[in-house]
């Protein structure tokens, strides 16, 4: 044990579970040349309060850049090319949308995260308000599907005193985090220094899994702590990873509400809009499960048509393919679903468990594993027989969502489906 102590590493993150991986774990290599010559389906999302507005129409010439559209953030051409036609696609966390076909005028080669443009400036010597608005032009959109601007926006409401980059990896084999941090070390802790200055934080910390080994010159260069995390699902959630740097004496319980937890994705993204005028066209999409001969990191344009992503993937058939993540994402036809500006992630697989949803045998294990300490199969029961207000009183907005609860449930019970429900329809009726 005394060769441990120095280490401080947390391997008892209470609760949750180690996962198995659904298919090989994709390595740490980020494919760089998606070279792509079919047509691209940019998605124009909206919500109530921000409906599409389009700017093209069929036929019309656009270069990389150009505006397609607003909505619920401005929509913009990844490529040089010619609007084909304007038809709908589907969107993981958004569904049917409205989609902007466009033929690229050539083969369509993404841009490479290093490096920075010739529009870069020194954040630091920057008004926030400007890289604020920097950030919104550039279209960076959260895993979550929120606006990072919006985010930024209100987190300046709140004294921000820790900036968090999360390199955690989400499963198994959503290894993304972990990836991109390997191959653009520099890009992400500059996007850290980038929104350690807009929220005026007093220090920033990279959480990352144990048996990484990251960049620790580009940590000392720009006062990053380096902080290694137990890989037990859900330690990615912000609020597990709150809890985490508090039982390592990391921050003070008082300081676990004041933190910003970022995704390696973002923070790159951030550093390419600020330091290099580039907008958010492009994703770094992982694919994997057990029906995909070459798992891996793709860099590919927003608008690429998921069927094409996974032929790069080398999937020649499977039952199922999930958006996100397998205990929390949502099956989805490839052939009418696109890559978006907050894809993270598909989960491709022949094997599908059997789902027999039965009565509750009371084993309690959804109990024994809930991060967030809840009964889940109360909040279940409730929720079954329409009581969403006493769900609420038990905890029903305290819950991560990880998916944890139908994972382990024996009964094969939806629980994470209803949970998920119940949020809406309260949501719906404030």
């Amino acid at each position: 044990m005394k060769f441990f102590k120095g280490y401080n590493i947390e391997r008892n993150f209470p609760r949750g579970v180690y996962l198995s991986p659904l298919g090989e774990i994709p390595s740490l290599a980020i494919a760089r040349e998606s070279v792509y010559s079919g047509e691209l389906f940019i998605p124009v999302l909206s919500t109530s309060d921000k409906l599409a507005v389009l700017k093209v129409s069929d036929g019309k010439k656009v270069a990389a850049g150009d505006l397609l559209a607003e909505g619920f953030s401005l929509v913009k051409s990844p490529c040089s090319g010619t609007v084909c036609s304007i038809s709908s696609c589907n969107v993981y966390r958004f569904g049917e949308c409205k989609a902007i076909c466009i033929k690229p005028d050539s083969e369509y080669r993404p841009w490479v995260f290093d490096g920075h443009g010739s529009n870069s400036f020194l954040p630091s010597q920057t008004r926030p308000q400007k890289i604020l608005a920097v950030i919104e032009q550039a279209g960076v959109v959260c895993l979550n599907g929120i606006l990072l601007a919006d985010v930024l926006r209100e987190q300046l409401k709140k004294a921000t005193k820790v900036i968090i980059a999360n390199a955690v990896a989400p499963e198994p084999d959503i290894n993304t985090p972990a990836a991109i941090l390997s191959v653009f070390p520099a890009q992400v802790y500059t996007g850290v220094a980038i929104l350690r200055h807009l929220l005026g934080a007093g220090s920033a910390m990279l959480a990352y899994p144990h048996e990484m080994e990251p960049d620790q010159e580009s940590a000392e260069i720009w006062d990053v702590e380096l902080v290694p995390v137990s890989e037990k699902y859900p330690q990615f959630y912000p609020r597990a990873l709150a809890s985490t740097l508090v039982r390592q004496g990391r921050i003070t319980k008082d300081n676990a509400s004041k933190l910003a937890v970022f995704d390696i994705q973002t923070l790159a993204l951030v550093e390419r809009a600020v330091m290099a005028g580039r907008n958010a066209v492009e994703r770094i999409v992982t694919v994997a499960g057990d029906a995909v001969s070459n798992p891996g990191h793709y860099i590919v344009p927003v608008g690429l048509p998921v069927s094409d992503l996974l032929a790069m993937a080398g999937v020649e058939s499977c039952n199922c393919v999930v958006a996100g993540r397998s205990l929390t994402g949502i099956a989805v036809d490839p052939a009418r679903t696109v890559v978006s500006s907050c894809c993270e992630s598909f989960t491709v697989l022949n094997e599908m468990p059997g789902n027999s949803p039965d009565r509750c045998n009371r084993c309690g294990r959804c109990i024994e594993y809930c991060p967030a300490c809840l009964d889940p199969i109360r909040l279940n029961d409730l929720i079954e027989v329409g009581n969403f207000n006493k769900a609420q009183e038990f905890g029903l907005f305290n819950c991560y969502e990880c998916g944890l609860c139908s994972y382990c449930c024996s009964s094969g019970l939806k629980i994470l489906e209803n949970i998920r429900m119940a949020k809406r329809v309260l949501n719906e009726n404030r």
